[in-house]
């Protein structure tokens, strides 16, 4: 459960009311000219290694000594970039590769500059809907920075995805927003040095629990449901109108991006994925008490490794019933429910 002082970061997929303050600033990139990038297949690129090769290796999610050092890489990364995030939980960044889920596929690779571990590629593909889309997320050890190692896992992660038909990539950077704390310019610096294009500028925020006033307005005519990890079947529907309406209305600046069709069966999968990698999740959602239907829906998510922190995922609104602070009402009244868990 959460511990006293502990906080709740939102995630960038969040709509309703952010918490404060913010922390830093997330920068969408994306990159649509795949099949203009060079297909050399080379690991040293120029002096930048300095004499030497990036040992490059696809990574099995059965091998406990390399998805420790794929963790080491990554967490080492994070924390340099967002030192105020809490430490990258190693069950969930393990599951994360060997429970993608059926809608996606992800593959990761591990390279080693003289025979030390020193970045990290991971390539996410979508099965069922943006079929011309990758996201990739790439981790270079603050110690071998500057170096060309993320050069070379780029280029590698250009490669797989045009080999797999996609046609663009998105990726994330940090940065500090007005008046926060300093960020690492480094991430957006390489993006636009491999000619990616900024396409949404999002903020991220925390929430002290022990300091917030978890008070829900009153909302008449609705109640609300609550369950921990998978949903009832008697849910799926209607929660998966509710996320087709989150990813048709949600911001999405100069990303390409398909609305996928509502799919109670995808809904489930992505819960029992999430429980398959170690993850707990606390769901709350409001009924409207005339129609039966649940017409608002939010997501907790906590790491097995982590006690005192939550991640906000998704929070959306039936767009009919808007306007009586629903939103509000149950993001408080999931926060209370995790709360008491």
């Amino acid at each position: 459960m959460l511990r006293a002082g502990g906080w709740i970061a939102a995630r960038p997929r969040t709509f309703g009311r952010p918490a404060t303050p913010a922390l830093h600033s997330v920068v969408r990139f994306v990159l649509s000219t795949i099949s203009r990038v060079n297909r050399s297949r080379r690991w040293a690129i120029g002096d930048s290694l300095g004499g030497m090769d990036l040992d490059v290796r696809p990574v099995d999610p059965d091998d406990e000594a390399a998805l420790g050092a794929r963790h080491a890489v990554a967490a080492a990364a994070t924390a340099h970039d967002v030192p105020d995030f809490p430490p990258l939980c190693p069950v969930r960044f393990a599951g994360q590769l060997r429970v993608p889920g059926r809608s996606h596929s992800r593959r990761s690779w591990l390279g080693y500059l003289d025979g030390e571990p020193a970045g990290v590629l991971d390539l996410l593909l979508p099965l069922r809907d943006n079929l011309g889309s990758g996201h990739l997320e790439v981790y270079v050890a603050p110690a071998h920075r500057r170096r060309g190692v993320g050069r070379v896992l780029y280029t590698l992660a250009i490669d797989a995805a045009r080999r797999d038909g996609r046609v663009r990539l998105t990726s994330e950077t940090v940065s500090a927003p007005p008046a926060g704390a300093p960020r690492d310019p480094a991430g957006a610096a390489f993006a636009r040095a491999m000619g990616a294009g900024e396409a949404l500028v999002e903020v991220r925020r925390r929430l002290h629990v022990t300091t917030a006033d978890l008070d829900a307005p009153a909302t008449p005519g609705y109640s609300v449901v609550y369950w921990p990890d998978i949903a009832p079947d008697d849910h799926l529907a209607d929660l998966a109108r509710l996320d087709r309406s989150l990813e048709a209305d949600a911001p999405h600046g100069d990303l390409v991006v398909e609305v996928p069709e509502a799919d109670g069966g995808r809904i489930r999968d992505e819960m029992e994925a999430h429980v398959a990698r170690g993850e707990r999740s606390y769901h709350a959602a409001v009924r409207h008490d005339a129609t039966g239907a649940l017409v608002a829906w939010t997501i907790l998510g906590l790491e097995p490794t982590v006690a005192d922190h939550a991640w906000q995922f998704l929070t959306v609104v039936d767009p009919a019933h808007r306007g009586h602070r629903l939103g509000l009402a149950v993001k408080l009244a999931n926060l209370r429910y995790a709360l008491g868990h």
